[in-house]
């Protein structure tokens, strides 16, 4: 397949720092997740007053959607898409707007980074397909394939892929089942075989030698797929969350992690989804947790 050129971009630069925008850890690092990728300080200004003393995400979610509205009519654009993503990011799947949302998200973020659409493929995959897009130098020294976590839009990465594209390297980006467009869109559900769309993808651009990179969640997932695809060669595991089990436990006390695991180790389903529906009803970043988990994964039960 030829390999497929962005235009050249607008030119971007990464902030530095990590910001005490919110007393909430779980919305402190979604404001400074989304910032990281946008770089002005008046978006630092702007999330930490309308924000301060909002503790539930519908009212977060309303006064950052208004955020990013008034960021457009100002035509700042960027700032504007990421605001999108970031109420957006809270919506639960039954919204809607959520689809929406993410929708015009993605098409400012491809419209202002100048991607057409001969770098975007629907790579096919089982009984749906997998979104990529395809960044290629003139002189590529490399190819880079790179994939996001259990929450993650592969657009957002587009700032830094594009850091990679100029940099030399031929930059693949891809999301997998449960993932993106290839769950809202295609209707494929997490898989830890993590090996078997990283084939596809290889199988589909005739790829050989790549580097593999993974975020968050798919900083575990890369190291399974490099140990079953003989055609990656360097991986690069970036964060690493092997376990979302813990992830989820964290919150709780010791005595009720056991208590747990021992439940789980017993096959004692009922005691466990009644102890997560007791838990979610309590914490409204469980809730949130869970709920993106049964929708991710496909499952019906907690």
């Amino acid at each position: 397949m030829a390999e497929q050129r962005a235009a050249t971009a607008p030119s971007f630069s990464f902030p530095i720092g990590y910001y005490d925008l919110h007393p909430d850890s779980s919305i402190n690092f979604q404001l400074n997740r989304f910032y990281g990728w946008v770089g002005d300080d008046s978006m630092l200004t702007e999330m930490g007053e309308a924000l301060a003393s909002v503790n539930d995400y519908p009212t977060f979610t309303k006064i950052v959607l208004d955020l990013g509205e008034k960021a457009l009519a100002r035509h700042d654009v960027l700032k504007g898409a990421y605001y999108l993503r970031l109420a957006e990011f809270f919506l639960l799947f039954s919204d809607p707007r959520k689809l929406p949302t993410r929708q015009r998200f993605v098409d400012l973020i491809l419209d202002h980074f100048q991607i057409p659409s001969s770098a975007c493929s629907r790579i096919p995959f089982e009984s749906g397909w997998l979104p990529a897009y395809r960044l290629t130098p003139a002189r590529p020294k490399g190819t880079l394939v790179v994939f996001g976590g259990f929450d993650s839009y592969i657009e957002e990465w587009l700032p830094a892929a594009l850091v990679f594209r100029d940099a030399g390297y031929d930059t693949i980006l891809f999301e997998g089942p449960g993932q993106g467009a290839a769950l809202e869109l295609a209707h494929l559900t997490m898989n830890p075989e993590w090996e078997k769309p990283v084939k596809a993808v290889l199988d589909f651009f005739r790829l050989d030698a790549v580097t593999l990179m993974g975020f968050s969640l798919s900083g575990g997932l890369v190291i399974r797929a490099a140990a079953f695809e003989p055609r990656v060669c360097r991986v690069i595991a970036y964060d690493i969350c092997t376990n979302g089990l813990e992830c989820a436990l964290r919150p709780l006390p010791p005595s009720a992690q056991k208590e747990l695991l021992d439940w789980i180790d017993t096959g004692n389903e009922g005691a466990v989804d009644k102890f997560f529906a007791d838990a979610m009803a309590k914490s409204l970043l469980l809730d949130w947790m869970m709920k993106l988990g049964i929708h991710n994964t496909g499952v019906k039960t907690l």
